[in-house]
């Protein structure tokens, strides 16, 4: 049992980092250029961005755990992803990293 809830936990574990001028979210990397507008979306709204809101064609990154999400604009013309949503715990500190 301990083996299957430590390979649970490292499955769920996804980070999250703006180093070397691009931000990581899991396996995807944007360069910082291409980041637009940044909108966390709150725990109370998260429903909503992730349903009815939610393009099929954006990035997501979800872990049901954590609480807040973040919304992130492309801007790069050659993407044709339109934004990313992706979980993270600390919004405030990725907000302050991302120089917004």
């Amino acid at each position: 049992m301990p083996l299957f809830v430590a390979a649970l936990v490292w499955m769920g574990r996804s980070r999250v980092r703006v180093a070397e001028g691009e931000l990581q979210v899991g396996p995807a990397r944007l360069p910082l250029r291409y980041v637009g507008r940044v909108e966390v979306v709150p725990r109370e709204a998260k429903q909503q961005a992730l349903g009815p809101e939610l393009d099929p064609a954006a990035y997501l990154l979800h872990r049901a755990w954590v609480g807040p999400v973040v919304r992130l604009e492309v801007t790069d013309p050659d993407d044709p992803t339109p934004y990313w949503v992706f979980s993270v715990r600390d919004t405030d500190a990725l907000v302050a990293a991302l120089g917004r």
